[in-house]
């Protein structure tokens, strides 16, 4: 759908469609999918999502996948349904140049071993903070976006 998407807008050759998810480290993971729903997860199915297909997939990490390219983003867009500080943690570098937008599931968390004690001192340790766009009440214990600022 989405090579589909690409090709009907005309980006062919301004998009490129690479298949992998992002994480902590380089390698595989799990990946449970339910044809094109959203809501589709790395690492254990999505609750919500009854009957999700498991595949296998590669994992890159964004720090690596920049340097591979020698292009560093200006800005990312992120919404990985919980999957956020795996794939932060893989972006140290890139998150020191690229301004982030990223939409918090603190409730699924867990499901990828995490927790706001993960991800609290992971933005500490790049300088940034954590400001929610959505009203939140807590940004690290309420689903809502978030941009990740420099800290000061």
């Amino acid at each position: 759908i989405l090579r589909e998407n690409v090709r009907l807008n005309g980006f062919q050759s301004r998009v490129e469609i690479v298949e992998s998810a992002v994480g902590e480290q380089a390698g595989e993971v799990d990946f449970y999918g339910a044809g094109t729903d959203g809501m589709s997860r790395a690492g254990q199915p999505n609750p919500l999502l009854p009957h999700a297909t498991r595949r296998r997939v590669p994992v890159v990490t964004l720090d690596a996948f920049a340097a591979s390219r020698n292009r560093f983003p200006s800005w990312i867009l992120m919404d990985v349904e919980g999957w956020e500080i795996a794939a932060l943690r893989g972006a140290r570098q890139v998150l020191t140049q690229a301004q982030v937008a990223v939409e918090m599931h603190p409730s699924a968390w867990e499901w990828s071993g995490h927790s706001r004690n993960d991800f609290e001192p992971l933005l500490a340790d790049c300088s940034l903070r954590a400001i929610g766009l959505t009203s939140q009440a807590d940004v690290f214990g309420d689903y809502g976006h978030a941009h990740l600022a420099p800290a000061g």
